[in-house]
């Protein structure tokens, strides 16, 4: 966020009580600060439980990059991936 590059929170696991995304410094800088706050927040709400829909999630990020792929390239721009779960990787039923 320092850095003040884009930066997408996905989390794996649905809930009712959070978000499943969080943004940072997608619409400029003035607001980084709060925006790492409410993350920031999330996160320590958050607690292991219920399945882990690491393909779907998976599946759901790449259909975002596939369309603006070349125009990332083209501006020398790069996509990571960076996972973090708390356990093996389920459906949204929870079989592995």
């Amino acid at each position: 966020a320092h850095l003040q590059i884009q930066t997408q929170f996905i989390f794996l696991n649905n809930s009712s009580t959070r978000r499943a995304y969080y943004g940072i410094s997608e619409t400029g800088s003035d607001r980084i600060e709060e925006e790492l706050d409410t993350l920031l927040h999330a996160l320590s709400d958050t607690y292991p439980s219920g399945a882990t829909p690491l393909e779907q999630r998976l599946n759901e990020i790449y259909a975002q990059i596939v369309p603006i792929e070349a125009s990332l390239r083209n501006a020398g721009q790069k996509v990571v991936v960076c996972l973090a779960t708390d356990g093996l990787p389920t459906d949204e039923r929870g079989y592995q």
